[in-house]
């Protein structure tokens, strides 16, 4: 597996997005997925610091982080090698336990009466096509939506989902072989969870876990 995290500092454009809370909560982070024998690699723009041993840089513009992050993610899998694993994770994330085998060419979550969450995923290189659809329509859409929730919409429209709703999915998307996993145990603090994620005014509670 090649866990992935995107993240470029840039002051102002996501109100969470505190570039000196970042950098206290990226080794907690770090440290985390080390413990069960994992190197983050960190995917970012061409002028932010390198944040870990090993660091992927794309012509991105930090200020639309969502679409950026797309950007990024699909550019690594373009470099993955056949028969390689990438997992998608965020910085405000602690990983808990291993995270299972990938069983399909991609991994989404699924939260049933809410939208697609988006911050956690798997995929080989068999998944491209369908990243390069999520891309291709953001690149559509008006400049807000590639701050905030545009990856939700893409994901909505190209797997055809109800407005708000993603309790199940697809298991195909044009011949793309899609494994779907409950969100609780991936996004939310489940006693139970692999990956605790620490969304939004929470994020300082993740410096506890130093």
């Amino acid at each position: 597996m090649k866990i992935v995290c995107y993240y470029a500092a840039a002051a102002g454009a996501h109100p969470d997005a505190d570039p000196e809370l970042y950098d206290r909560i990226w080794p907690i982070m770090l440290k985390s997925f080390a413990d069960h024998g994992h190197d983050v690699i960190h995917l970012t723009d061409l002028d932010d610091m390198a944040r870990s041993d090993l660091c992927y840089r794309f012509d991105v513009d930090p200020k639309t982080v969502i679409y950026s992050r797309e950007l990024a993610w699909l550019g690594f899998l373009n470099r993955l090698a056949v028969g390689e694993v990438a997992v998608l994770v965020e910085p405000d994330a602690i990983l808990r336990k291993p995270i299972a085998p990938l069983e399909g060419d991609m991994l989404l979550l699924t939260r049933p009466g809410k939208s697609i969450p988006c911050g956690f995923r798997m995929a080989t290189r068999a998944a491209i096509p369908f990243y390069e659809e999520i891309v291709r329509r953001m690149g559509t859409y008006p400049r807000e939506q590639k701050v905030f929730h545009g990856d939700v919409r893409a994901h909505r429209e190209t797997l055809k989902l109800p407005r708000g709703e993603s309790g199940y999915l697809p298991s195909e998307w044009d011949g793309v072989l899609i494994e779907s996993r409950p969100a609780e145990f991936y996004t939310d603090r489940h006693p139970d969870a692999t990956l605790w994620n620490f969304k939004g005014r929470s994020k300082k509670d993740m410096l506890q876990h130093r």
